[in-house]
């Protein structure tokens, strides 16, 4: 979480909310980190593993309910790309 806070701070215009558009930019190699809340949906996190090794992935222990709340959103957000 530290790091995600860290991201907020420094790099808030870096950063892309939800599993669509971070999937894509994934698929093409546009980010340099993932987060994941401890909820995300199961689909969605096998996915973004098959990329683990190009990618620091960071899992969370907080649900995409207290992410959102975190990132000052009103609502709730599962993952969290930083772009390169």
């Amino acid at each position: 979480m530290e790091k995600l806070r860290n991201d907020l701070l420094n790099n808030r215009e870096k950063l892309i909310f939800g599993s669509d558009r971070n999937l894509k930019l994934l698929k093409n190699d546009m980010l340099q980190r993932i987060y994941l809340s401890k909820n995300c949906r199961r689909d969605v996190k096998d996915t973004i593993k098959t990329f683990e090794k190009r990618i620091e992935l960071v899992e969370l222990e907080e649900t995409n309910d207290e992410i959102g709340v975190v990132c000052k959103k009103p609502f709730s957000i599962s993952v969290i790309g930083l772009s390169k």
